[in-house]
């Protein structure tokens, strides 16, 4: 009877869904992919940030840090949508989960999938101190402009240079561990995709994002 207490004790305790156990490493945060339908032909959402904030100019959707009063990445994506895109909640109709990404620069990103109910993106007063514009394209722009890909290569170092002095981050030799812990290693050909639109180029995680929704959805 102990042993089944203690196995049932491990089964209450565990996740009941997949979950990154080293999430909390990261900058947590979440999005919203915002698509609406104008002339009967779906229509996908970007906002450009503006130039007060972090990544100015850049491409993406909207979204932000994960808050815990938000108690779930889907109020922060819906919380976030709705401030920045001066929208209310009945205008957005969620739809789904697409999944959840992590950068190996420190970022995760959960994303969702959600129907702004607008005729036309004219209609979104967008919260000009984070946004600097708005624009829609349609699917089948990115049905018919597959990404560009390239990559980055990220060097990972066991010490670093603080105050011209070398600081040793990860005690490699100290430990013994194998010789090329010791020393910078490369990681070479990590991915990164590029879409290139009329009003700005699309790329890092909004990139990905958009290309596995791309890939995920069958309406043509």
């Amino acid at each position: 009877m102990k042993k089944q207490v203690q196995i049932n004790n491990i089964e209450f305790s565990l996740y009941k869904e997949p979950r990154l156990l080293n999430c909390d490493y990261f900058f947590k945060s979440a999005v919203l992919i915002p698509f609406f339908f104008q002339d009967g032909e779906m229509h996908i959402l970007f906002e450009i940030r503006s130039k007060g904030i972090k990544q100015p100019g850049e491409v993406c959707f909207p979204g932000g840090q994960f808050d815990i009063n938000d108690k779930t990445f889907k109020k922060t994506a819906i919380r976030e949508t709705m401030e920045e895109l001066s929208l209310k909640r009945n205008q957005i109709k969620y739809i789904g989960k697409l999944g959840s990404f992590v950068n190996i620069t420190g970022v995760f990103v959960d994303a969702f999938i959600a129907e702004i109910e607008i005729d036309n993106i004219n209609q979104i007063k967008f919260h000009k101190e984070e946004v600097e514009q708005v624009f829609a394209l349609p699917l089948s722009f990115f049905k018919k402009n597959l990404p560009e890909k390239f990559s980055f290569n990220i060097s990972i170092n066991p010490d670093k240079t603080e105050n011209g002095k070398n600081v040793i981050t990860f005690p490699a030799e100290e430990l013994k561990l194998p010789s090329k812990y010791q020393k910078s290693r490369e990681i070479n050909n990590y991915p990164v995709y590029v879409y290139r639109t009329q009003f700005g180029v699309i790329w890092g995680i909004t990139a990905f994002l958009l290309m596995k929704f791309v890939e995920r959805i069958n309406i043509k």
